[in-house]
């Protein structure tokens, strides 16, 4: 992907919704089941640093059925048509599952006072997002694997990123990973 890297950072203002994602290079956004094992260390510690800047953590069914939400450092919001939390998110006393779509759930949490949302997002709810037009930046971490698992279209990705306006303001490459925050400028 190549986009601009000037433009208005929306990490500056008092209210937004990101993502945040990892990828293979192939557009796999899991290993054995899990993001994990995509992530380095770098992109763990870049993970932590997003979610301390969020005061609310949405993430979609799937994603609450396979990593570990048992506990989180913010409150968690589950999108699932499942009708009970998964076993181990029950645990997180502030995990709380909505059965809504997507803009109907960020409306709620504004409502709930939250004006920081982070998306922690798969492939579907990352490219649901987008379609509702639903972020404001985007955080994405690009890894050197392909293990061709829980794919996420890339060619559909840019698409979607150039239609509504998203530049690249950040780009860090290190170790074979590239780190990037693309935002939306059109508004």
């Amino acid at each position: 992907m190549s986009f601009p890297t000037t433009g208005h950072d929306p990490r500056a203002r008092d209210h937004w919704v990101f993502a945040n994602v990892v990828i293979g290079r192939d557009g796999s956004t899991t290993i054995n089941g899990r993001s994990k094992g995509l992530s380095s260390v770098h992109d763990r510690a870049l993970f932590h640093r997003i979610r301390e800047s969020a005061d609310a953590l949405l993430i979609g069914g799937s994603s609450a059925r396979i990593e570990p939400y048992a506990k989180t450092p913010k409150p968690l919001f589950i999108l699932s048509r499942q009708p009970a939390l998964p076993e181990k998110i029950a645990m997180n006393d502030s995990a709380q599952l909505l059965h809504l779509d997507l803009p109907a759930a960020i409306s709620h949490l504004r409502i709930m006072g939250f004006s920081k949302i982070l998306m922690e997002a798969g492939a579907t709810l990352l490219l649901t997002a987008l379609r509702y037009q639903e972020l404001d930046g985007l955080y994405i971490t690009r890894t050197p694997f392909s293990p061709n698992e829980n794919l996420l279209d890339l060619e559909v990705l840019e698409t979607l990123l150039t239609e509504q306006g998203f530049i690249e303001l950040e780009r860090e490459e290190k170790a074979g990973e590239i780190f990037s925050f693309f935002a939306r400028q059109k508004y």
